[in-house]
């Protein structure tokens, strides 16, 4: 099975728990992210994974999480702004992240659920290179012109 921590709860509640259990469910996939080993409890977002993943510790089901820093193709919420000539303001602009594609994401997530050796195992996951905001736009864009 492979659970989303979302914003809405954790996703090691008591119903996956039980939709596991009554599936026959052996192994959790756990999107996390980054900074749920941070243990600060204080950010809001790091906080809801960081109870997801207790409760899938908890579960008794074998687990590996995956710890993403921030997908390529959140960039697109931009594409509007940017083909009409609009400035694209966004805090952070120079901070340099290696975002991951959400395909990238889901082969990693396939290869912990159906392979051996990945049980209790955390994989932080990142793209090939780090760019900030201000540049990283440009080869999303590009990218998703492509396809």
């Amino acid at each position: 099975m492979i659970l989303v921590t979302g914003a809405t709860g954790n996703a090691g509640s008591a119903v996956a728990r039980a939709l596991a259990r009554g599936a026959g469910v052996e192994r959790v996939v756990l999107l996390s992210n980054a900074s749920a080993p941070s243990g600060d409890t204080s950010n809001a977002i790091t906080r809801y994974h960081i109870e997801s993943e207790v409760a899938v510790r908890k579960s008794g089901l074998n687990w590996s999480f995956l710890l993403p820093r921030t997908f390529m193709t959140n960039t697109l919420q931009w594409a509007p702004q940017i083909r009409s000539g609009d400035v694209v303001r966004a805090p952070f602009g120079g901070v340099r992240v290696a975002t991951i594609h959400p395909d990238d994401l889901g082969a990693v997530a396939a290869a912990a659920l159906t392979g051996e050796g990945h049980a209790g195992k955390a994989y932080p996951l990142t793209g090939r290179s780090r760019c900030c905001r201000a540049s990283g736009w440009r080869s999303s864009l590009r990218s998703s012109e492509a396809t």
